[in-house]
């Protein structure tokens, strides 16, 4: 599977989000930067609003941090950044695996 993260300044994570979906686009702010995540576990495209201690957790480990950098950065960005709850989701998604690929 293919992973990929997006720092966006604007909300382009939302609006594809709703879109593909079909919701409502009118409380989405198309101003509000995201960090997004995109992976590709078979055919389909699958896009993740992810948080900024997110974001700069796996940005970090992308610009080839250890764990232990990585988490710290992100526990800069949000003290209760939750570690243990990101790599799970990143192991589920798949994005773990192609994230370790890219870094190696």
């Amino acid at each position: 599977p293919a992973a990929r993260i997006l720092n966006s300044r604007f909300a382009a994570g939302s609006i594809f989000t709703a879109n593909r979906s079909h919701a409502p686009e009118s409380a989405i702010d198309p101003a509000r930067g995201e960090w997004i995540l995109v992976t590709r576990p078979h055919f389909d495209c699958e896009v993740r609003i992810l948080g900024d201690a997110s974001g700069q957790f796996i940005h970090a480990m992308l610009l080839g941090r250890s764990l232990e950098e990585a988490a710290a950065t992100a526990m800069a960005v949000e003290v209760t950044f939750d570690l243990a709850a990101n790599i799970s989701g990143l192991i589920a998604s798949g994005a773990f695996k192609s994230l370790l690929e890219i870094t190696s």
